[in-house]
């Protein structure tokens, strides 16, 4: 749960990097990070330390 200040800002202002998400799993992420205030999201299947390193891999539009 995000602390109640972030309401007070414009979702722009935030974003979320979502690591070790499968792309069943990249709709929930997404939709919980919208409901959190984030303007931007990036999520990637790669979870082994260094996941900004590649795009991920590519999956259907799940949205």
């Amino acid at each position: 749960m995000q602390p109640a200040w972030v309401a007070k800002h414009p979702a722009h202002r935030f974003g979320h990097l979502i690591y070790a998400a499968d792309a069943p799993s990249t709709a929930h992420v997404v939709s919980l990070a919208r409901s959190r205030n984030a303007g931007w999201v990036y999520v990637t299947d790669q979870s082994d330390g260094v996941m900004w390193t590649r795009l991920p891999v590519p999956w259907p539009n799940p949205l």
